[in-house]
């Protein structure tokens, strides 16, 4: 009796064992793009949040809103200085009166849209209403896409 492995046994092995590996990569990449995106859409996230979150702050505490044509959106806050908010070169960005400019998001996500808009002066509570676009791009894919919208009212009567 031969003892050992037939040539017909070893190729259907190592078909088996191909078919195998290559299932096993495949899953292996399919989970790894679903990390990375779901890492992308969190960063889009993180960015937009806390972009969201500064303005609010404001917003609930200032007053003398104003919006230019509603891409961008001037107060004054609760010590007595302007601040806007505008969108510039893809960032959200904050400026107080005489300062520099300072970006609110990060460059990797990129702020297609920010608009304001004011609701009628009639109201005797100001609102201002945010909406926000944002995307992260690898290579001129999208990774991820975030659409925000909120509703903010002053706390204060004037």
């Amino acid at each position: 009796m031969n003892k050992g492995f037939t040539l017909i046994e070893m190729i259907v092995a190592v078909g088996v064992f191909t078919v195998a590996i290559t299932l096993s990569l495949a899953s292996f990449l399919n989970i790894s793009a679903i990390q990375k995106k779901a890492e992308a859409f969190r960063l889009v996230n993180n960015n937009l949040n806390f972009a969201l979150e500064a303005m609010v702050r404001e917003i609930k505490t200032g007053s003398n809103y104003s919006s230019i044509d509603g891409s961008s959106l001037i107060i004054t806050n609760s010590s007595e200085i302007n601040i806007t908010f505008f969108l510039e070169n893809n960032q959200i960005k904050r400026q107080i009166e005489g300062d520099d400019p300072l970006a609110l998001t990060t460059p990797e996500v990129q702020i297609t849209n920010l608009q304001f808009i004011m609701k009628p002066p009639a109201n005797p509570q100001p609102m201002v209403t945010v909406l926000i676009n944002g995307v992260i791009e690898e290579k001129g894919e999208i990774k991820s896409h975030l659409d925000l919208q909120t509703t903010i009212s002053q706390r204060k009567l004037e």
